[in-house]
């Protein structure tokens, strides 16, 4: 059989020494015997790359490394050596051919590469893949709106029952305050009531204008010039103020709970396009080609509405638009991995409690490359179906991709931070005391108007008779 027996001097087992050559097929094709392969790898940030095992810099290039670690530890298993090539962009097609690493492969000067592809049709035409590895994620990132910048809080606090409520018990109370007030003054002008026969009459209270006052500024908590004599009324003014103080009390807290609320607007990628909200796109090569190459009508919408029209304004680098979604009212599309980087090292607990997130490139599982008709295809693609069975794939994603950063911390379990009020949210307030700064100016204006007539008018009926 070509084979040499060797008898062992301790036992009587005899063993049986093959040359390769006569070893089983699946024993000889999983030891490449130290061959060098050339690999391509992608770096897009190369000033900031410092190596494929910086744990320090993870965010720097993460989808080439995680699927560079995959092509290392088939190296270590099948027992061949890598040529790293290094390459600035994945490749596209210009005139025909492709550039980056879709080129490269595509002249068969590497034999694969050393880093994860989309799979695109144009590339699968002069290329092959060996297999999926990881989901490529990159998603718009924001914080969501204030409630008050999309709402008016101050309406928020009680529903429609409880306000209708509220005004049919204030619209009572009107109107049995004006029937005692009403009796009250009668019996003072009649001088039947011995308990206020002191009392000045008061000012006869057919003027229902003067009931509603002090209704508003019982509900208001700010009391009213003139308080009720008789027993009757005081205590209907009494039960008045008690019930005020407890709605009052009730619409403050919810207040200052709904002015640090965040709202949740925005759940989908049409709403974002809705909302009055800045985009940014991170400043990567594939970002660009996708909005050039896609057929998702929303995406097209979304970026000939808020990013085309600032041209090269609405890109930026994933610290500096992070810094901007950090400030608010502004959503900006990041790989996830950067940007769940810089929300964990950045972000406050409310702010990370505050964000949320919309999916804008939904692409399947990224592939590793290869040059097409390679005679390594099939027991590469067999070696990363083993690896991924067995939990490399999950454990080296897990250690090298970010988490979402969670809004819970225990530094910050006990009590929250200081959120300052601005404007955006008691613009509503200001705006009704504008309103009624104006109609009160106005009012006063005509008032004089009308009595500056009125006495001209005495003035020339007087001179006339």
């Amino acid at each position: 059989m070509g084979g040499i027996l060797t008898q062992t001097n301790d036992t009587k087992c005899y063993i049986l020494n093959t040359p390769r050559d006569l070893q089983p097929t699946s024993v000889r094709r999983s030891n490449f015997q130290g061959d060098t392969l050339t690999a391509g790898s992608v770096i897009t940030e190369p000033q900031l790359f410092t190596g494929m095992h910086d744990m320090e810099k993870r965010h720097i290039d993460t989808w080439t490394k995680i699927n560079y670690f995959v092509v290392e530890d088939m190296s270590l298993d099948l027992n061949f050596t890598l040529n790293i090539q290094q390459y600035n962009n994945w490749g596209y097609q210009t005139n025909g051919s492709f550039d980056g690493l879709v080129g490269a492969l595509q002249r068969q000067e590497v034999d694969l590469g050393a880093t994860g592809m989309l799979f695109k049709a144009d590339r699968m035409m002069v290329m092959d893949y060996i297999g999926e590895t990881y989901h490529f994620r990159a998603t718009i990132l924001f914080r969501q709106p204030s409630l008050a910048s999309v709402t008016n809080i101050f309406l928020q606090p009680f529903s429609s029952g409880v306000w209708m409520c509220a005004l049919i018990m204030f619209s009572i109370k009107v109107v049995a305050l004006t029937v005692e007030m009403k009796l009250e003054w009668q019996c003072q002008k009649d001088g039947n009531c011995r308990k206020m026969r002191h009392l000045k009459p008061k000012k006869d209270p057919n003027d229902w204008g003067e009931v509603v006052m002090m209704v508003i500024g019982a509900v208001c908590q700010q009391g009213f010039y003139s308080p009720p004599s008789s027993l009757s009324a005081r205590i209907t003014f009494l039960v008045l103020w008690m019930a005020s103080l407890f709605l009052f009390t009730s619409y403050a807290a919810n207040v200052v709970a709904l002015l640090q609320t965040p709202s949740h607007l925005v759940q989908s990628l049409s709403d974002l396009i809705k909302v009055p909200m800045e985009v940014g796109i991170q400043d990567v090569i594939y970002n660009r080609v996708y909005f050039r190459e896609t057929t998702d009508s929303l995406a097209k919408e979304l970026y000939h509405t808020k990013i085309e029209p600032y041209h090269e304004r609405a890109y930026y680098n994933a610290v500096e638009g992070m810094q901007r979604v950090q400030k608010g009212l502004f959503a900006f599309q990041v790989e996830h991995t950067i940007g769940y980087k810089v929300i964990s090292e950045t972000f406050t607990v409310e702010e990370k409690c505050g964000l949320g997130n919309v999916e804008l490139i939904r692409t399947p599982l990224l592939g590793i490359p290869i040059a097409r008709d390679s005679p390594y295809k099939e027991i590469l693609s067999q070696k990363l179906l083993h690896l991924r069975e067995v939990g490399v794939l999950d454990r080296t994603f897990k250690q090298w991709v970010p988490q979402k950063p969670s809004c819970t911390n225990s530094h910050h379990s006990t009590s929250r931070q200081f959120v300052s009020i601005g404007l955006e949210e008691l613009w509503s307030s200001f705006s009704l005391l504008w309103a009624g700064a104006i109609a009160a100016l106005s009012l006063l204006f005509l008032e004089n108007l009308i009595r500056t007539y009125s006495r001209k008018r005495k003035r020339f009926h007087k001179f006339m008779h």
